[in-house]
């Protein structure tokens, strides 16, 4: 018990170390474009996660709920930056089809939902 006292009391100084160097990025850097992407980001996930269970029912429902907050904020992101509008836009149209196709595969589908992903995580230097 001794020793585990001993290692937080020497750990103590460097657990202010992080908070010294950088200081926490205010809620308001993330308004905007970049906070619909970080909820794009979590639905792609959940998509990704339906349709490693194979429940291609609940996938297709929730690219549906994906595909309509995309549309409902193309208008803030395509002003913001056109080029990965597009990029996330035509990903999201190739996901859509391999979910709602008559011969749905989990594997095609896992394929076009990581394009997805890589689109939305790949923003770009803006």
């Amino acid at each position: 018990m001794r020793i585990y006292f001993l290692f937080l009391w020497l750990l103590a100084p460097l657990a202010a170390v992080p908070a010294l160097v950088s200081a926490p990025r205010p809620a308001m850097t993330l308004a905007g474009p970049w906070q619909d992407f970080l909820m794009f980001e979590a639905m792609a996930a959940e998509t990704i996660a339906l349709v490693s269970r194979e429940d291609l029912v609940a996938a297709e429902n929730r690219i549906g709920d994906f595909e309509a907050a995309w549309q409902t904020a193309q208008g803030r992101v395509r002003a913001y930056d056109g080029r990965l509008w597009q990029l996330v836009d035509q990903a999201t149209g190739r996901a859509t089809a391999e979910l709602r196709g008559s011969e749905r595969s989990p594997a095609k589908a896992q394929a076009a939902l990581s394009t997805l992903m890589a689109a939305l995580c790949g923003r770009g230097g803006k």
